[in-house]
């Protein structure tokens, strides 16, 4: 259910001192409103991550038992069914010694053939690939997470939504806040007795420490393709993708009308 919006408002009136002199200059009334505003849409593609692990012997045979998982794990996820999208991105590339299972943190350091002989003897080496992934429409990515964990990828987790072009949601955020600090501030006046005149400042709620501008996140995959054809997990998965947000905040000055 798209999240109601909501609006947080500070209000204060500024007024001369008692008894201050009332010269041209002297510094008059006003209305200082802060509007919180926001907006949200249906997201266009969901993200997850996943692992590709790879074992051998040496370091050439985990990584080519890596790359034998990840050729099967990509190949599949840019031809699921029914996505307009499938964009895959990967990194943190690694491989480490694997120690036999006698061995205690404490041990490998301990003498220089530690490394060759004893517990702590390197007996293999593990290849680790980091991949994320975009799948538009958003909610196929439930069916890609399935898919990639039944190839297997490890720890396949989702990761959030998001829209291509996030300009139209933030400006529908900004006009918010401000529609809000009018609403606001004429409020106020009517309240006070008097006549609400022009804004006389503006400006954004979070140079002053207060509610922030939500920034867009852009994606620039490294390694991608982009493919629709009729592959499907053999455990379906339906996710409800939850509005995309964003949020906009302004402090509001206005002058009393004489």
């Amino acid at each position: 259910m798209r999240k109601a919006l909501v609006v947080s408002i500070l209000a204060a009136m500024a007024w001369p001192a008692v008894g201050a002199a009332q010269t041209p200059d002297a510094k008059q009334p006003v209305i200082v409103v802060i509007g919180n505003g926001s907006a949200s849409q249906p997201p266009d593609y969901g993200s997850f991550g996943y692992t590709v692990r790879g074992e051998g012997k040496s370091e050439v045979a985990a990584l080519q038992a890596l790359q034998e998982i990840r050729a099967k794990v990509e190949g599949a996820l840019t031809k699921l069914a029914d996505t307009k999208r499938v964009d895959i991105e990967s990194s943190d590339l690694g491989v480490s010694p694997a120690r036999g299972p006698d061995c205690k943190p404490d041990d490998s350091g301990d003498t220089p053939t530690a490394l060759s002989t004893g517990p702590c003897a390197v007996i293999g080496f593990v290849a680790t690939l980091k991949s994320k992934v975009e799948v538009e429409p958003a909610p196929k990515v439930g069916d890609a997470i399935s898919l990639a964990s039944q190839l297997g990828a490890q720890d396949a987790s989702f990761t959030e939504w998001d829209v291509q072009d996030f300009s139209n949601l933030h400006d529908a955020a900004v006009r918010d806040a401000v529609t809000k600090a009018k609403r606001e501030a004429a409020l106020i006046a009517e309240a006070s007795g008097l006549k609400l005149g022009p804004i006389v400042r503006m400006e954004d709620a979070a140079a002053r420490g207060l509610d922030g501008i939500q920034d867009e996140a852009n994606f620039s995959p490294l390694w991608s393709r982009s493919v629709v054809l009729d592959v499907r997990p053999q455990v379906p998965v339906d996710l409800k993708p939850a509005p995309v947000e964003a949020s906009a905040s302004f402090a509001l000055t206005f002058a009393i009308a004489p």
